[in-house]
């Protein structure tokens, strides 16, 4: 490999935060640094740690990550187009992802990525819907989606009832 060793490679940083100020005011901070190899990310309440070595044939990575509180952010919900209190869930999560990428003749690349990641949701002082841990059917797929639907006169996987659509809530 070329290059400066991660021992001696040069720091890389970027910051950024931005604000929205109103009735429902909320921001962001987002913090990056590199060296080498190595990354870590803290974008609000989610940091993430990312080992990437490059070689001549390719290059790998492993990261860990995890949000503190607002992951997805299921802790502001809307239906039909306003902010809906009464689903809003604490969720936090970690997890961790590994991958290699190889150099192909002619430009072309092939690869593989693994990745697992765990949720973990909490009410918060307005939720008023049951938050469900049962294997095999999504979290909010359950009763928290069905009550929403039920009160917005929705047919299950309604985007605007469920917030999320298909991607968020089970059809079972």
């Amino acid at each position: 490999m070329d290059g400066p060793s991660d021992a001696e490679a040069p720091i890389e940083w970027h910051a950024a935060a931005g604000a929205q100020i109103d009735a429902d005011s909320h921001g962001d901070v987002n913090l990056g640094l590199r060296s080498g190899a190595w990354t870590f990310a803290l974008r609000t309440d989610a940091p993430e740690i990312t080992w990437a070595p490059k070689g001549e044939r390719g290059r790998a990575w492993v990261t860990a990550r995890g949000h503190a509180f607002a992951a997805a952010m299921y802790i502001s919900p809307w239906t039909d187009g306003a902010p809906d209190p009464g689903r809003a869930l604490r969720a936090s999560s970690v997890g961790a992802e590994a991958g290699w990428v190889g150099y192909g003749p002619a430009g072309v690349y092939a690869g593989g990525r693994a990745a697992l990641d765990g949720v973990f949701f909490g009410a918060q002082s307005g939720t008023v819907v049951a938050i469900v841990d049962r294997p095999g059917r999504n979290e909010v797929g359950g009763p928290v989606c069905d009550g929403a639907r039920a009160r917005a006169g929705r047919p299950r996987g309604s985007a605007s009832a469920c917030g999320r659509g298909a991607g968020g809530c089970s059809p079972t």
